[in-house]
This record gives structure tokens, C-alpha cells and sequence, in this order.
């Protein structure tokens, strides 16, 4: 092992091998040595050299060729090993006659010291010729000692590519022209219609495809590099850009340019902004400064977001996230002094507990280089969408940033893993606060605090789940790519529908002693356009009650259908199902519990999972017999399923118009989802909370007459007796 380690960082070379230079080096000093006069002057000469070409041997023989084969690398280290033995014979000899000269050096040590930045500039020479060699010759490896990625694996979990749940924008949105770099192309692609010119077609596609508006982002590359350096650099703007904007000006097209690269590159990317109508920043204290630099008022803020589609809950496995805790990012070791303090106190908490890192310069520039006491935690870099994968995989997500004192100026990332449901751990700046208030982050203020933050994330399940529900939620309803894009065409006055789904709950009750419950549920609901309709089955409703309960509970009467009691559930429900207006239709049971958020947050599930039905199946049961909470189906969450409760379907009017439920009279919910699967319709499985299924002592009132015994059996208990709260998040 100790070989291996040591023949893992060198190489054979078919040149004179360095130890045979240095000999040879050495004994053309020897002969000048006798026959110099002035000692004091060799000395000074031949010292700084003969480290210089100790730095050459030392880097030259550390460089890795990791196609060589082992018995190569062992043949040639053996006759390192016995050259080097040679040069050290030939050092002693001349270290013995050294000695005899020590008096003399003594004397002469300034001038030694004075060769030093001679010394630390060739060393500086050496150490860059051989590290390109190094890059010419070698595979790219992990800065983790050498440890190449696997294939498919980083650290100890399989990270598969993330993809979009829909490759396509809403329909009527937008066509706009777009020159970016690929997270923000991707983002916005989704709720635009967007093509990406180059600097040599883009007349021709202007042309093709008639576009609304352009949007350029502060790329760095842009379009796949083919506006490398013409927005930024020396030439920038370059007359392509600038011909490009001057066109869609004259033909009436609006043009908007993003700096998010502000406010550290504010000047870098000024003279671009210059060219554009519409500028929008990252940095909202910049934008008196852009006001009076392009002398108009057309600027506004543009925060990062993240794209539902893209960056949501939805895992392939019911078992819980495999990986502890994640940072990916680059480490700077000259730039942002604060980050980098924020990096070593964060780093340095989560390596006592486990911790994986994906360097995006492994192996690369020395000063972006992690500190070798996190040797053992650092991997190879991986492309975005795996990335994605890994804020889905890992448990805490670790967040730095670059700028501190910016209130609107964070990394994307406290969005994009919030959305994908792990729990974001950063140290707070007024952005971070901003764009997530009360708590929803957890902050962190020193390394201990750090330490015990993360060590609480990782060990309650229940805490953690419940804290990211929260805050993935606030950004589903304030941060997303499509509240961006809505930004744009606003400050474009482009017009957008700003109309909220509108959503018709339905309920079949047979039961008029729930009357009471079936308003209380549907009086709970955030969701500002909604109706409702009961259908009384095998009674009337009493009108006087019902408006009572109304104007006790705040809300406008329901649409009330009667029903004979020998019309089937399915028959029922299809009936509720015509008389619906809504958009969508959110199924409820007239005996359970729905939180307040229960349909916000389903209607939420719809949108990212892009699935025309969702629900729950991993849900509690209250059994009022055994006066025992138990949660059922664990797991079964953030996923597509063949299975959701039938009480809690939520889909759009068009799918229950197009699928009607089975008019039997037994299995409706069943044979309903299996005709959707049959049909390549996935059912997505949303999150567990707000919802609680409530089983009485006396079965006499449940269809489904299964005793609590039973039913316990098929879960875990999660806490004792009947309270909501315990489930409302």
C-alpha cells in the first residue's frame, strides 16, 4: 500500500532523468569550487542554484502520469531510488568540504540572503513548468489525495442527473432571444419560449422566430461560449453585441440586460449594460449608481430564485436522503477573506460529523485549492444536474457567500437546495435574512454553533422535515424563476396573467353530524380563489344550519347537491366533479382533518412534479379507539406512485372530466389510479403533513369496517391521542 501510495504521484520519463542532471550540475560546481579564489562569492552563487535545482528534482519527480502501469512506475522508481542514492553520495562529499569552508560562508550570509527572491522566483518558474506538465500528461484526479470520481458515485451515493419534470414553457409565454450561461438559460427556458443566438446566426433566427424581447444575462461565456469575452474583457463590448442590440432597437424589440454578477463585477459589466433599455441588477444598492451611469430609470432588482421544474423534493426511493452533509462551490485562498472565514468555521463543524465536498477546481489552481485538512472530504467536481441530485440526497446543504453586507445579493443555492428539500446551514448577511425570515434558514454564528446546529439537522428527522417544508413552501410562493419572469415583463409592461389557480373542493358526505367538520376544513384553506361543493348523500341538508356555520365560519355557502343513498361513491363523485368551475379540484373527506395548508401546498406539488394528480400517501391515522396517532405508508413521499389516497386527490378539471370514477359502488379510487397508470399518467406523491385520517371507535360509520388493531399494524406510532398541530406545518 505504501508503494502504491508513493508510485501514485510519479512518473517515467523517456528524457535524461532529473537525479542525473542534478549529478552532473553538482560536479561542474565541484570543479569550479577548486578552482575559485573567492569562496565567498561561489557561495552566494552556487547555493541559490543548487536549491533551485532540488525544487526542479522535487517537482518534476512528484508529477503523475496515472496511465502508466504499476510495474513501469515500480522499474523506474527503482532507478530514482538508486540515482538518488548516488546524488546523495556525491551531496555528502561536498557537504564534508562545505565544512572546511564554514568560516567563510558565516561571513558571507547577507550575501546569501540577498539571492533569497532570486531563489523564490525560480522556484516560483519551476513549480508552474511542472504543474503544466502536469496538466498536459495527466487524467483529471480528486483533490481528495488523488481519489479519481466513480463512476456515477461521488462520496458514498449514486448522484444521477436531475432533469426538468417538463422540457417546455407554459403555453402563450413569451418568445424571447437569449444569450446566457447555462443555469439561467435553463431557469428561464421554462417559462419562456427562448432561442439562443450566436454572434454569426443571430440575424437570421431574429428573423425566424420574431422575438417579444432579448435578455442578456452578465455572461461569462454565453451560449455555449460563443460570447466568450464579448460582453466583459478589454474589446467588450464587441461589435457583434453591439450590432445585435442596435438591431433589435430599430425593428421596436425591447432589450433588457441582468448583471448577476453584482456587485463585485459592477464595472466589468457596465459598458454592456450601456447598450440595453432595461437594465436589472442583483445588487439593489447599485441601482442608484446604474441610474445615474446609463442616465435613465429603467432599472430594477432581480433576485436568484429557483425553478420548480427543475429544483424540487422528487426522489426515485422511498428511504431516507443517504448523504449527511454538502458544499459545493470553489475555496478562494487570496479572494473574499470573509467567505473564506465562513468556509473554515462551517467546514471545520461538519467534518466532525460527515461531510462530502465537490470541488469545482480539484486539481486545479493551487489558490483555489482546499486546505489539506479536508483532504479526506473533497471529491471531484460534478456537472449542475448531478449537483441538483445532491441538495436532493443530503440531509444539510452548506451555504457561504461571497458578499456579506448585501441585502439582496445571496448564492443561488440557499434557493435551488432549499427547493429540492435539504436543509440549507449559512451564516446569516441581511440577503439571507431577507429572502428567508423567521428562521427558515438555519444561521450560525461560530463553529461550535455550527457544530450543533448541524448535529441537530442530522439527528431529528422530524425537525429537519418540518423546518425545510416551511421554507420550501415560502419559496414556492415568493421565489421562483417564474415570479422573475413575471418581474421582467412588468417592468417591460409585457403582459403575464398574474390570476392564482382557482380551485373547487368536493365532498360527498352521508354523515350530516359532519357538516360542521366539512366547513371548518374547507374555511381553513390558504387558497384565495376556491369554492366549494357538498353533495348531501341520502339527506337534506338544513339550510339554517348550514348558513349559520357560514357566517360563523367567514365563509360564502357552498353549492349543495343531493344525491338518493343508492347512488354509488363513484357516480357521486363525478357529479361533484361536472358541477366544478375551478381550475383544479382537491378531493376532501367530510370526517378527516386538512390543515391549512394542505391544498397550497398540493396545488404547489402540481406545478414542480408537472403531474396532472397528486395526493398523499404517507399520512397519519388517528384511532380514536386506541387514542393513537400512527403514520402509515413511511416514505411514500416526494415521489411518483401507483398509490395516493383517494381523500386527498388533487388534479386539473380536464383530468377528472377526461377520467371518470368507476360508477361500481366499491374500489372507485383504485380502479381510477390504475387506469390513469395504465395510461402512462404518473401520480405524484406529495409531502405528509396537514392531513390526518380519522377513524372512529364506532366502524359502523366508515366503509371500510377494518379494526384499529389492524391498522396500527401497519405503521408507526407517532404520537399519542388527537392533535392536529403535531401534523400542521
Amino acid at each position: 500500500m505504501r508503494l502504491a501510495n508513493s508510485l501514485r504521484t510519479r512518473t517515467s520519463r523517456r528524457t535524461l532523468p532529473p537525479v542525473l542532471a542534478v549529478q552532473t550540475l553538482v560536479a561542474l560546481a565541484l570543479i569550479l569550487l577548486q578552482q575559485w579564489t573567492e569562496l565567498a562569492l561561489l557561495i552566494a552563487v552556487s547555493i541559490p542554484i543548487t536549491i533551485a535545482l532540488i525544487l526542479l528534482v522535487d517537482n518534476r519527480v512528484a508529477t503523475s502520469e496515472n496511465e502508466t502501469s504499476l510495474s513501469e512506475l515500480q522499474h523506474t522508481t527503482d532507478k530514482q531510488l538508486a540515482e538518488t542514492k548516488n546524488a546523495q553520495q556525491i551531496i555528502q562529499r561536498i557537504d564534508n568540504r562545505a565544512r572546511k569552508i564554514n568560516p567563510t560562508i558565516n561571513n558571507i550570509a547577507g550575501s546569501v540572503g540577498r539571492s533569497a527572491p532570486i531563489i523564490r522566483d525560480i522556484k516560483a518558474q519551476v513549480t508552474a513548468f511542472s504543474t503544466t506538465q502536469f496538466e498536459k500528461g495527466a487524467k483529471h484526479i480528486s483533490a481528495a489525495k488523488g481519489r479519481p470520481p466513480l463512476e456515477g458515485h461521488e462520496g458514498h451515493i449514486k448522484l444521477a442527473a436531475s432533469k426538468p419534470t417538463i422540457d417546455r414553457a407554459p403555453e402563450h409565454s413569451p418568445n424571447v432571444a437569449m444569450i446566457a450561461d447555462p443555469f439561467t438559460a435553463e431557469a428561464f427556458s421554462l417559462e419562456w419560449n427562448t432561442f439562443f443566438p450566436t454572434p454569426t446566426n443571430w440575424r437570421e433566427l431574429t428573423h425566424s422566430r420574431r422575438p417579444d424581447f432579448l435578455f442578456v444575462e452578465s455572461a461569462w461565456e454565453g451560449n455555449d461560449g460563443a460570447w466568450k469575452y464579448h460582453l466583459t474583457g478589454p474589446t467588450a463590448p464587441r461589435p457583434a453585441l453591439i450590432e445585435l442590440v442596435e438591431y433589435y432597437k430599430d425593428s421596436g424589440i425591447p432589450t433588457v440586460f441582468w448583471n448577476k454578477e453584482d456587485p463585485p463585477h459592477f464595472e466589468d459589466f457596465i459598458d454592456a449594460a450601456k447598450l440595453f433599455d432595461y437594465v436589472f441588477t442583483t445588487e439593489g444598492e447599485l441601482i442608484p449608481e446604474y441610474k445615474s451611469r446609463l442616465g435613465h430609470e429603467r432599472v430594477a432588482l432581480l433576485p436568484f430564485a429557483a425553478q420548480p421544474k427543475l429544483h424540487n423534493p422528487i426522489r426515485s426511493s422511498i428511504s431516507p436522503r443517504q448523504g449527511d452533509i454538502v458544499f459545493g462551490g470553489m475555496y478562494f485562498r487570496d479572494k473574499y477573506p470573509e467567505r473564506r472565514h465562513q468556509m473554515d468555521r462551517l467546514l471545520t463543524a461538519a467534518k466532525k460529523l460527515s461531510l462530502d465536498i465537490f470541488s469545482r477546481q480539484s486539481n486545479g489552481d493551487p489558490k483555489y485549492q482546499f486546505p489539506k485538512t479536508f483532504d479526506d472530504h473533497v471529491h471531484s467536481a460534478i456537472e449542475y444536474h448531478r449537483m441538483v441530485t445532491a441538495y436532493k440526497e443530503y440531509k444539510v446543504v452548506i451555504n457561504v457567500n461571497s458578499v456579506v453586507n448585501s441585502d439582496t445579493m445571496c448564492a443561488r443555492r440557499i434557493f435551488e437546495a432549499t427547493a429540492c428539500g435539504a436543509a440549507v446551514v449559512t451564516e446569516p448577511t441581511p440577503a439571507t435574512k431577507r429572502f428567508f425570515p423567521n428562521s427558515l434558514l438555519t444561521e450560525t454564528y461560530d463553529e461550535q454553533d455550527a457544530y450543533l446546529n448541524m448535529r441537530t439537522l442530522l439527528r431529528s428527522d422530524e425537525y429537519r422535515d418540518r423546518l425545510v417544508h416551511k421554507a420550501q413552501r415560502h419559496v414556492w410562493e415568493n421565489h421562483t424563476y417564474a415570479h422573475r419572469a413575471r418581474e421582467v415583463q412588468a417592468m417591460l409592461e409585457y403582459p403575464f396573467s398574474s390570476r392564482d389557480q382557482s380551485a373547487s373542493f368536493i365532498v360527498t358526505s352521508n354523515r350530516p353530524t359532519e357538516l360542521r367538520n366539512v366547513l371548518a376544513n374547507y374555511a381553513r384553506q390558504d387558497v384565495s380563489n376556491k369554492e366549494l361543493l357538498y353533495l348531501a348523500h341520502g339527506f337534506t341538508v338544513d339550510e339554517k344550519l348550514l348558513m349559520s356555520l357560514c357566517d360563523e365560519l367567514g365563509i360564502d355557502p357552498p353549492t349543495v347537491i343531493h344525491a338518493p343513498n343508492t347512488d354509488p361513491l363513484g357516480k357521486n363523485l363525478n357529479t361533484l366533479c361536472e358541477a366544478a368551475s375551478g381550475d383544479c379540484i382537491v378531493r376532501m373527506d367530510d370526517d378527516d382533518y386538512y390543515g391549512e395548508k394542505y391544498a397550497a401546498d398540493l396545488l404547489h406539488a402540481m406545478n414542480f412534479s408537472s403531474s396532472p394528480l397528486v395526493g398523499k400517501a404517507d399520512s397519519y391515522i388517528y384511532l380514536e379507539e386506541l387514542d393513537v396517532t400512527v403514520r402509515t405508508l413511511v416514505g411514500h413521499s416526494n415521489k411518483f406512485t401507483d398509490l395516493i389516497r383517494g381523500a386527498t386527490f388533487c388534479g386539473t378539471r380536464d383530468l377528472f372530466n377526461e377520467y371518470r370514477f368507476p360508477e361500481m359502488g366499491k374500489s372507485e379510487d383504485s380502479s381510477f389510479l390504475q387506469r390513469l397508470i395504465k395510461d402512462g399518467i404518473r401520480p405524484y406523491a406529495a409531502d405528509r403533513f396537514n392531513f390526518i385520517v380519522k377513524r372512529k371507535a364506532n366502524k359502523s360509520s366508515h366503509t371500510w369496517q377494518v379494526n384499529d388493531r389492524t391498522l396500527f399494524h401497519t405503521g408507526v406510532q407517532a404520537f399519542y391521542g388527537w392533535d392536529p398541530k403535531q401534523v400542521s406545518v
